[in-house]
């Protein structure tokens, strides 16, 4: 079981769900779609009831898993590798340096 946390309150549902609603969050937002979802989920009386959420490229949806999967090692490589990644496909300025096949005073503007 995992805790998903959205819009300010919790619940609890199964790891499947869980999971596979934190995947279903990455994909809208990147698309740029909104949908609703209905989901099970365990209730304070131990019974399970439906929640029925909105998720979307502006959700902040959270899956707090029980026990650790992964170490904090890992998982501060994992954030540096992407952060690199990120970075590297930013645009530079084009310079002599970078390969730029002519020069400004070669360029007439009249």
């Amino acid at each position: 079981m995992k805790r998903v946390v959205y819009a300010g309150e919790s619940f609890v549902t199964m790891d499947s769900v869980a999971d596979t609603l934190s995947e279903f969050a990455v994909a809208l937002a990147r698309a740029r779609l909104v949908e609703t979802v209905e989901l099970p989920f365990v209730a304070g009386d131990g019974r399970v009831r439906v929640v029925r959420i909105l998720i979307g490229p502006g959700s902040e949806l959270a899956v707090i898993d029980g026990e650790p999967t992964i170490g904090a090692d890992d998982v501060a490589r994992r954030l540096r590798d992407r952060t690199v990644s990120l970075l590297a496909q930013q645009a530079a300025p084009l310079t002599p340096q970078t390969g730029a096949e002519f020069e400004y005073d070669e360029l007439d503007f009249l």
